[in-house]
């Protein structure tokens, strides 16, 4: 009995993805290495079980840190102020508090 190639081909770049994922590597460059779609390999990798990481850029700030900002709006802290106090900008406190507003 003969196997289909396609079928080896698509195992081993399963197999592949999931290696190259697990050592940090981004679906969009996996996909450029092994000439398929991002959407395929983000596929493949679920097949395999693997926990995809979060997408996106990572946020500056810790849920204890936001709890704090709120605090400090409450208390009639500028977003400035606040900002400062935390090293990052006025309109990443005002996006973190917003919601609580």
């Amino acid at each position: 009995m003969t196997t289909n190639p396609h079928f080896e081909y698509e195992y081993a770049a399963r197999k592949r993805a999931t290696k190259l994922y697990k050592n940090k590597w981004s679906t969009s460059q996996i996909a450029e290495e092994l000439g398929c779609s991002t959407s395929t390999v983000q596929n493949w990798l679920r097949y395999a079980g693997v926990e995809m990481r979060a997408r996106g850029r990572a946020r500056k700030c810790t849920d204890a840190q936001v709890r704090k900002m709120i605090a400090m709006r409450a208390k009639g802290w500028t977003y400035a102020d606040i900002g400062e106090q935390f090293g990052i900008s006025l309109q990443t406190v005002r996006s973190y508090t917003k919601a609580s507003e």
